[in-house]
């Protein structure tokens, strides 16, 4: 997740400096939104990977329980 928060600031420095540098919208919008496109997909495949991890190594109780022979 630390890669994506990074990516996201790196965005965010990057849309900061095109707007100071009073670069026009069609410009700016035809630069950023490639990159915010893949960010939000990078980042919801992150989510979805963490999902699956945690559901493939779940623990139910019924598993711990030991029956007695």
């Amino acid at each position: 997740m630390k890669t994506i928060r990074r990516f996201g600031f790196i965005l965010l420095v990057l849309f900061l400096g095109i707007f100071i540098g009073h670069a026009s919208f069609l410009v700016t919008f035809l630069l950023v939104s490639p990159l915010l496109i893949i960010w939000l997909l990078a980042w919801d495949d992150k989510q979805y990977q963490m999902r699956q991890y945690r559901r493939a190594n779940r623990m139910y109780q019924s598993e711990n329980f030991r029956y007695k022979s």
